[in-house]
């Protein structure tokens, strides 16, 4: 044994205390860590939280110089991630990311394992969504939507092909069931299959529950929801869809050239677990309909009016983010504060050359 050595019986004390010193020193540094984060999740948990249940596509924009029919003319075509329920959103997030200790808008969807889904999940996590809800399915490929426009930014016609979202989403959603009751706002769109639009708002049943009619065909999965008699605090459709929800409902006494405010109190009388009704009007601005009656708001003046694809969406997505975090009293009928955010965010879309979502990277 060489001077100045311990006996290795002499070192276990020393050995062990320097362990017990080592984890305990662990310990204290990891509840510090999680303490730093576990404290902005307290104080966001206080304003509750919004989940948006929807579709993420793929979309590809094409742009006519003019419209000549059976034949291909000039034009400029770009593609970039978007969707219904991605625009909504991200627009939430625009507004909540002002907001301190807002809690991030929660995303359900899915999307394919492919090169568009990957973008997809890029895109998501760069607007300030939190997408632990967004699942990737290897069976189908991710959702796509092709609409064409023209060179005044209005919509001439559209196709989305959304497979993966019928044959998916509801069994996605029913897996998630036990988050859905601690949501502030749910907003969903009705890419979702009826059934599983009710699903969800029966596990939500504090939630401000509103519904997006997505389009013309789909508009009447509004009417089938609400013939249900479950409460929904809002539907949002453009004047097109509000027809298309009127057409599946036994009403006989409109005129042809009924208002706005007409059609939606005739959708008030039919359900009375329907609160109210917001109407995206383009150019025209808002109007929100309720039984105490009718608000208007005109759109926003713009210097350029580029695409008005994903205005309605950003709309809704922020005024419902805004409701949510107590920026109007929408039950007592106060909402200029929310209809003004709603606004906001579709002037911003309605001059970008991007989709919804893009504008927001």
């Amino acid at each position: 044994m060489t001077r100045g050595t311990l006996p290795l019986f002499d070192m276990v004390p020393r050995i062990t205390f320097m362990v017990v010193v080592s984890v305990l020193a662990y310990l204290i540094f990891s509840i510090v860590i999680a303490s730093d984060s576990l404290a902005p999740s307290l104080s966001t948990n206080q304003f509750g939280k919004i989940a948006v249940i929807g579709g993420v596509l793929y979309d590809v924009k094409a742009t006519a110089a003019e419209y000549v029919e059976g034949s291909s003319v000039p034009g400029a075509v770009v593609g970039s991630v978007g969707g219904v329920g991605l625009n909504m959103v991200a627009s939430a997030a625009h507004v909540l990311a002002n907001i301190p200790g807002a809690a991030r808008p929660l995303l359900y969807s899915v999307v394919g394992d492919d090169l568009f889904g990957s973008q997809m999940v890029d895109a998501i996590s760069r607007t300030g969504v939190d997408a632990s809800g967004v699942l990737i399915c290897k069976t189908h490929s991710s959702a796509m939507f092709i609409s064409l426009g023209d060179v005044h930014g209005e919509l001439m016609n559209a196709v989305a092909d959304t497979a993966i979202l019928d044959d998916n989403l509801g069994e996605h959603i029913a897996g998630s069931r036990h988050e859905l009751g601690s949501m502030k706002a749910l907003l969903l769109e009705m890419n979702l299959m009826p059934e599983v639009a009710l699903d969800a708002i029966r596990h939500a049943p504090d939630a401000f529950i509103a519904l997006e009619p997505v389009s013309v065909p789909k508009a009447g999965r509004i009417v089938t929801i609400l013939e249900q008699g479950v409460s929904v605090d809002v539907i949002s459709p453009n004047t097109i869809e509000l027809d298309a929800i009127l057409a599946g409902v036994d009403i006989t006494d409109l005129s042809t050239n009924a208002t706005v405010h007409t059609k939606a109190d005739a959708l008030l009388e039919r359900f009375p677990t329907l609160a109210s009704v917001l109407v995206t009007a383009g150019a025209d601005g808002v109007y929100l309909v309720t039984r105490e009656g009718m608000q208007h708001r005109p759109a926003r003046d713009v210097v350029q009016r580029v695409d008005s694809t994903g205005c309605g969406d950003a709309m809704v997505g922020a005024i419902v983010a805004a409701v949510a975090q107590g920026l109007c009293d929408w039950t007592a009928g106060d909402v200029g504060g929310c209809l003004d955010e709603g606004l906001d965010a579709a002037a911003l879309v309605l001059q970008s050359t991007e989709s919804a979502v893009g504008k927001y990277h």
